[in-house]
């Protein structure tokens, strides 16, 4: 996201045509990324290997590497999780289970292969966004407010 200083934000208000420049700057910037889009282009190769070289820095276990790795070209996808994301689940008391959910327990939830996990929360979502704090309360284990965690 981008921020603006108060500064800038002052300088806009003075002299508008500053802030439509700097729209367009923007505009122009993204506008530039369009080409990676294109199906079995340079742009897109390049793409790739580029987000594919930077997951590789952060992932160093190859069974995750290849389980966060993405198999699809960048579109409207999340081409790579988020470090906020991604350094947790490197953790050694984390267990990342690539497999689908057949049934959720009171406990904790069953694989495909039939394999039962108890776990503490699941979290079912893609860009997942902690900004935001649920208009309910969410309470997990010992009695542990979740808004208190994400504030």
């Amino acid at each position: 996201m981008l921020k603006d200083s108060p500064g800038d934000q002052e300088e806009f208000k003075k002299d508008p045509s500053k802030l439509q420049a700097y729209r367009k700057s923007i505009k122009r910037r993204l506008n530039s990324l369009f080409l990676i889009f294109y199906s079995s282009t340079g742009h897109q190769r390049n793409t790739i290997k580029f987000f594919y070289d930077q997951i590789k820095i952060k992932i160093k276990d190859p069974k995750l590497l290849q389980g966060f790795t993405p198999e699809f070209i960048p579109r409207c996808h999340r081409v790579t999780p988020g470090d906020p994301f991604i350094n947790p689940v490197q953790e050694p008391n984390i267990e990342v289970v690539f497999k689908g959910v057949a049934k959720l327990t009171e406990d904790g939830a069953i694989d495909t292969d039939g394999v039962e996990r108890k776990v503490d929360a699941v979290v079912c979502a893609t860009g997942f966004n902690i900004d935001l704090i649920p208009r309910f309360e969410v309470i997990g284990p010992n009695g542990l407010y979740i808004s208190k965690v994400l504030e």
